[in-house]
């Protein structure tokens, strides 16, 4: 009876997966092309993780799964409940962000009368955003290598240490900066060749290459995005085909990533012994597992939380309060991440996941009305949308810089999907004021207006749809 329920729950996946595909393909000259909006890409992640995983246990079972977190809530039962509650949360996502996106639409339509950003503009704010961004991640320690479990230890402890000092969020001030670059790049005229850019580029595949040696996926992932919300803003479509190849391409060099880190990592670090059960790639072995974990342990035994340690016993209340800084918020307590790893997972010891929507949603409004927190997410990315509409300086930078709101919004926890927005909406709230400081010291210095030489294109000129 499991079984048949599993197959009727995968073709309630595929149905909602071809309901959604009909609102963003299109049929031109080139042949079918998609546009792949913010709120369709988060939903791809409900799909991955709440039904290829299903489909990849009704075929291959738990075959080739060793993952201790996985196999710690592996059955039928739970699989079948994990993949229940993801589309419920899938759906409400999926509804909220196509109504909240066609509803304003007329709220858009006067938004194109202002010019975005001239060549000069652009130039100051470009090198302003890489100050920035290389000045808060050489703070914070970006470029120390560390591996293994004296990675997750130093998460934690530097946790902890937060708790008196002030952070940088200098992976938010990065994407803005990326996006900033992509623009940058895009006006300059193709004949111009100069030292600067290819400083740009470096510093690019420096920060990510740290990123990567410290065992994050994500900041790879963030730029994926970042770039697909670009030329979305531009104009550019990408046919459909290409846009299926390069997201499988993705997909499978992401769950590859996961499962072949522990044989590969056993090659080079003593003491790491090679997996006895090693078999084929999976979901379920790779991130979808630990989202299984994740919502079955929230779901079934969510209780034995310390909720005594929040601000009014509620989650909801604590992620709320959680937006303040530390140092000015004497109230605020650990973050229900922490508070999950500790109870279940162990801190320092080789624990460490992050929450998910399904999960956070049990926490923040319980375990009959979870998917509350799936429809008012829904809402704010469906809203999202239309800042690629506007031709004002602050609102494509920040749509563009904000498009990993795609994968906070699924596997992610409230409090981190909103300070995502707010830090990268303060740091293009900087950058431009900053720019327009030395804009208009320019300005006066030139005796003019009409005297400055823009350098390159203006983004006003470019088509946006």
């Amino acid at each position: 009876m499991l079984f048949v329920n599993g197959v009727i729950l995968v073709f309630g996946w595929v149905t909602l997966l071809f309901i959604t595909l009909l609102s963003v393909i299109k049929r031109s000259k080139q042949g079918l092309i998609v546009k792949p909006m913010i709120w369709f890409l988060a939903f791809l992640l409900f799909f991955i993780f709440g039904g290829v995983s299903l489909m990849e246990y009704l075929i291959f079972g738990g075959k080739g799964v060793t993952n201790r977190w996985t196999l710690a809530v592996l059955s039928d039962e739970n699989i079948y409940l994990f993949s229940s509650l993801w589309f419920i949360s899938a759906v409400c996502f999926t509804i909220a962000a196509m109504l909240s996106y066609n509803a304003f639409m007329r709220m858009t339509l006067t938004w194109n009368k202002a010019h975005v950003w001239s060549g000069y503009e652009l130039d100051i704010a470009v090198h302003i955003a890489l100050i920035l961004a290389v000045s808060s991640a050489v703070y914070e320690g970006h470029f120390a290598s560390l591996k293994g479990l004296e990675r997750t230890a130093a998460m934690w402890m530097r946790y902890e240490k937060s708790f008196g000092v002030v952070n940088l969020p200098y992976k938010d001030i990065f994407f803005v900066y990326f996006t900033l670059l992509l623009m940058w790049v895009k006006t300059q005229p193709k004949k111009r060749r100069n030292f600067i850019k290819y400083f740009h580029i470096l510093f690019i595949i420096v920060f990510m290459l740290f990123a990567v040696f410290k065992g994050s996926r994500l900041p790879v992932a963030e730029a994926l995005l970042v770039w697909l919300a670009f030329n979305l803003w531009t104009g550019e479509r990408i046919r459909f085909s290409t846009f299926v190849s390069y997201g499988v391409l993705t997909v499978g060099v992401a769950v590859a990533f996961y499962s072949l880190r522990g044989p590969l990592l056993s090659l080079f670090y003593d003491g790491m012994p090679f997996p006895s059960n090693f078999g084929r790639l999976s979901l379920l072995e790779a991130d979808a597992g630990a989202q299984i974990y994740v919502t079955i342990k929230a779901y079934t035994e969510g209780w034995k939380l310390p909720f005594e340690l929040m601000p009014g016993n509620s989650a909801l209340l604590n992620a709320l309060v959680g937006l303040i800084p530390r140092t000015i918020n004497p109230i605020k307590t650990r973050t229900i991440v922490y508070l999950f790893n500790e109870t279940f997972c162990g801190l320092y010891t080789g624990g460490g996941f992050a929450m998910n929507i399904v999960a956070d949603g049990i926490f923040n409004f319980g375990r009959q009305l979870f998917f509350v927190q799936a429809f008012l997410i829904g809402i704010i990315v469906g809203l999202f949308e239309h800042l690629r509409l506007s031709r004002r300086r602050f609102g494509p930078v920040l749509y563009v810089s904000c498009a990993s709101i795609a994968i906070y919004s699924v596997i992610a926890d409230l409090n981190q999907f909103l300070q995502v927005i707010i830090w990268r909406l303060i740091t293009v709230f900087v950058v431009t004021a900053l720019t327009e400081i030395f804009r208009l010291r320019h300005v006066r210095s030139a005796g003019s207006a009409g005297n400055r030489s823009d350098q390159g294109r203006s983004f006003s000129q470019l088509k946006s749809y």
